[in-house]
């Protein structure tokens, strides 16, 4: 794998929103990377005990994004497939269902969700509060979720690394 092109470096002397967005960005793009060009079997590999795979992943992160920016940051309605997924009986169904995705299908599914987050980010600042409240009611910012799927990508990202790996042999960004 190739490295990311210039247009994800994040500026080294940046203000916070530029550095916090960019290093979202940059995780995006390496995830998306990391599946790009995988068949449907090699989304579907697992290594190890972990159930986890590649599609698994994808189609996660591709929810995390729809329902922190989209539903808790911005108040907007989940789109589906997560409307009609059953996700109060199997709470982890975004990573279970996957397997019967299909490759272009599930990128293109993570890059609409991607594209939902940056239009309810816009230009709002990092302080403001998301629309929906915790889990214990208390408020939280634009820069805590921010913060928060960055920490989720970097997470999965490596596992990303470890299965990309063991599917063809590619390493890096």
């Amino acid at each position: 794998m190739t490295e990311l092109p210039a247009e994800y470096d994040v500026p080294r002397a940046a203000d916070e929103r530029t550095t916090l967005l960019g290093f979202l960005d940059r995780y995006r793009a390496v995830a998306r990377r990391k599946a790009v060009g995988v068949d449907a079997d090699g989304m579907r590999l697992t290594v190890g005990a972990s159930p986890l795979t590649i599609g698994a992943i994808v189609k996660h992160l591709a929810y995390v994004e729809d329902i922190w920016f989209t539903a808790c940051f911005a108040g907007n309605p989940m789109d589906e497939p997560w409307n009609s997924a059953p996700l109060v009986d199997d709470p982890d169904w975004d990573l279970h269902s996957a397997a019967d995705d299909e490759p272009a299908d599930l990128l293109a599914l993570f890059d609409a969700a991607c594209a939902r987050s940056r239009a309810a980010v816009g230009s709002r600042p990092l302080d403001d509060h998301t629309a929906i409240p915790y889990r214990d009611g208390s408020p939280q910012s634009l820069r805590w979720v921010v913060v928060h799927i960055i920490e989720e990508y970097a997470r999965h990202v490596g596992h990303l690394d470890l299965l990309r790996e063991t599917v063809d042999g590619s390493v890096g960004d």
